[in-house]
């Protein structure tokens, strides 16, 4: 650091360059002081700077960037065409037009310290070209649908036409247009990209739906005939990108492939449709009729005889077929025996408990079934009625048990010895406990009459006399 105390004037030479500062004190007699500082740089002449565009022929639209490496404490000094100054080490000049083409020239100063002038050429600035096309749907939704592209650009000596996958075909017509097909449906992107004998481009893009129309589709039904309490189930096959729309009997209206009806009432017969719709275009109504639903039949039936007999192997049993709306039959008699008659005999060989079970049918399918019994049939018997009882509660011969079978008709009447009937029923399966009107008979001999019809519709008769015991 160099200094002096005497007023000057000095000349200093510095060794390096950069910012230098000078500081002067200056002192009084009466001990006040007052300091003052300058700053200036010291420099030398700097090079000529080296000069770089991002284009040197640019396109309308673009964006002319100048760059110059950086220089320490230095201004930058850039002038060009259409009276362009410029301060910045980088500048950027908007690509207006041809009249940004020219040169564009730099110098640098460091202090007082100026560089030579560089200059650059920028050849030209060519008239961007336009990218643009129109489009016409013809046949819109029909399978021979096609996709017109008008091409409407500017400006350009090339065209490159871009349309994703899916072409099933193209042609191509004046002006560098082009006519194509699809090959399924569904969005697409058409770019169009144009570029000029300079290599300008300019792009557009458009977005399409291509919407065929959906074929029209044939309808699958679970069953050809239905009852009540059954599911009608219809359905087409699943398409991706489809709407259903279906519609039927009693305001019916679903929206999936497959719908299920409950079949709660004769009303849901009738005719059914589906519309396939994809975007805007729907395909020709498909339908199906449900036939009439068929009515349920009711199995009935009743046996001659009636279940409420004792019986006895063999036995023959009419059984007389009541069913309301039945057209076919099945019968189950318990025993290992069936039968399809519509009102069928049938002889028991055996002993034992059976219960009778009918199945009517329709002839649309629909179904019913009853099932009867107990029909009791004991080995082969004679009658039988037990000379004594005694009802004394021990749970041994407390009631008289008559062991009479196969009557169609029976009755019994006890009487005591003055005549007085003490005991009736017409019912084989009730027995005397003796008692008259809930109250103990006495100990003694009573006399039964036994009334009844066989199953040969002959009548007969036992009568007989028992003793009470207790």
């Amino acid at each position: 650091m160099a200094s002096a105390t005497t007023a000057g004037p000095f000349t200093v030479t510095y060794n390096t360059p950069g910012e230098k500062i000078v500081v002067l004190e200056a002192k009084g007699t009466n001990g006040c002081n007052v300091v003052t500082t300058q700053t200036f740089i010291v420099a030398n002449t700097p090079e000529k700077p080296a000069i770089t565009a991002s284009k040197v022929n640019l396109c309308q639209g673009d964006v002319l960037k100048l760059s110059t490496p950086f220089l320490n404490l230095a201004t930058y000094h850039w002038s060009g065409p259409n009276g362009f100054i410029s301060t910045n080490q980088n500048p950027e000049i908007p690509a207006i037009g041809p009249e940004i083409a020219g040169t564009y020239k730099l110098y640098v100063q460091v202090g007082d310290c100026v560089s030579e002038v560089n200059s650059i050429d920028i050849l030209s600035v060519d008239l961007k070209p336009e990218a643009m096309f129109s489009i016409e749907v013809n046949n819109r939704c029909e399978t021979n649908q096609s996709f017109s592209f008008i091409n409407t650009s500017k400006n350009y000596t090339k065209l490159t036409w871009d349309f994703g996958i899916g072409v099933k075909s193209q042609v191509a017509i004046n002006n560098d247009s082009k006519i194509l097909t699809f090959t399924d449906p569904g969005p697409k992107t058409i770019t169009l990209t144009v570029e000029s004998n300079n290599g300008c481009t300019s792009t557009f893009t458009k977005d399409i739906l291509v919407e065929l129309k959906p074929e029209k589709p044939e309808i699958s039904i679970n069953q050809a005939s239905f009852c009540l309490t059954d599911i009608i189930k219809l359905s087409v096959p699943a398409q991706e990108g489809i709407t259903y729309a279906w519609s039927g009997p009693n305001n019916y209206s679903a929206t999936t492939n497959a719908i299920e009806i409950p079949v709660t009432d004769f009303n849901v017969a009738g005719e059914y449709q589906v519309i396939l719709t994809s975007g805007t275009c729907s395909a020709e109504p498909a339908t199906i009729v449900v036939p009439a639903i068929a009515r349920i039949p009711v199995a009935k039936f009743y046996t001659e005889p009636t279940f409420n007999i004792k019986f006895s192997a063999p036995v023959p049993i009419i059984f007389t077929n009541t069913s309301l709306y039945g057209d076919f039959y099945e019968w189950n008699f318990g025993d290992g025996f069936t039968s399809t008659d519509q009102s069928p005999t049938h002889i028991y060989q055996t002993d034992g408990i059976f219960k009778i079970t009918l199945k009517a049918f329709s002839k649309n399918g629909c179904s019913n079934s009853i099932t009867q019994g107990d029909l009791i049939i004991k080995k082969n018997a004679s009658t039988f009625v037990p000379n004594a009882f005694s009802p004394n509660g021990d749970g041994i011969n407390d009631e008289l048990l008559v062991g009479v079978t196969n009557l169609k008709k029976y009755s019994i009447q006890i009487f005591n010895r003055l005549g007085s009937r003490v005991f009736f029923t017409d019912n084989i399966f009730e027995n005397w406990n003796g008692t008259f009107k809930g109250n103990d008979l006495p100990v003694g001999v009573y006399y039964y009459i036994i009334l009844g019809t066989n199953l040969s519709n002959n009548n007969v008769k036992y009568s007989g006399s028992v003793t009470l015991l207790r």
